[in-house]
């Protein structure tokens, strides 16, 4: 088998790559791992975005009683 300096760099650059790729993953797991968060809502959702969008409209729906109950005891 004849080697040249081409498939070398080749190689060495594939490594690299895998290398960057493989730390990059290891900074975000860790990053979850360490905040108890997921960085991505889609993936923690396992693609079902039902759950997320009735919790934000829930959020929103208390932010407005709690704006109307605000309201209501400066009148009283």
């Amino acid at each position: 088998m004849k080697v040249n300096g081409a498939s070398d760099l080749a190689r060495m650059q594939a490594l690299q790559g895998r290398a960057f790729n493989t730390r990059a993953a290891l900074d975000l797991a860790a990053r979850e791992l360490t905040t108890g968060q997921k960085t991505s809502r889609y993936e923690a959702t396992g693609g079902n975005l039902t759950r997320l969008f009735a919790l934000e409209r829930s959020l929103d729906r208390n932010a407005v009683f709690s704006e109307t109950i605000s309201l209501t005891e400066l009148r009283l």
